[in-house]
This record gives C-alpha cells, sequence and structure tokens, in this order.
C-alpha cells in the first residue's frame, strides 16, 4: 500500500528510493494502469513469493518445481480456484 502511495502521489519516499521511484513514475507515465492494493488473502501466493525474494542473494528464476512446499501448495489452490481460509 505504501508503494501505490508513494507511485500515484507526490510524497517523498526516502533517499534511497527516489531514483527508483522517479524512473517507475515516468515508465508507467507512458501506458495505462490501474494499480490497487488486494489484502493478503485475496493473493495468498503473492505475500510468501514476495518474503522468497527478499532473502534471494541475486536475481533467481523460480520455477514452481523449486518453489518451497507451502509456496507450491498455495499456488496449486490458486490455480484450481479454491479458496484459501487462513488459520493461526
Amino acid at each position: 500500500m505504501l508503494l501505490i502511495h508513494y507511485v500515484q502521489g507526490n510524497t517523498l519516499s526516502n533517499l534511497s528510493n527516489y531514483y527508483m521511484l522517479r524512473d517507475i513514475k515516468y515508465w508507467i507515465s507512458l501506458i495505462t494502469y490501474n494499480i490497487s492494493h488486494i489484502l493478503r488473502e485475496g493473493n495468498v501466493v503473492a505475500d510468501p513469493l514476495a518474503k522468497l525474494g527478499c532473502i534471494l542473494p541475486i536475481f533467481t528464476e523460480v520455477y514452481k518445481d523449486s518453489l518451497p512446499n507451502k509456496i507450491k501448495g498455495l499456488a496449486t489452490l490458486d490455480q484450481l480456484g479454491l479458496p484459501y481460509i487462513r488459520s493461526n
């Protein structure tokens, strides 16, 4: 949600992200787009994938077969159109 706020508004982010956000704003100004926030429950695969991406030391192509079992299971449920019910 914070990224949406930065991209759609004129709010300054921290300086380490300034140039990256400036470039993002430039490139998306060239296309028709819609950015919206979806709760984690609405896209349960994206959250653990993002967390996985944050711990990878370099750019890595990820394939379904190489995913951790939890993410693989969530992706399969999503592909089948089955709902995800979060439990604690």
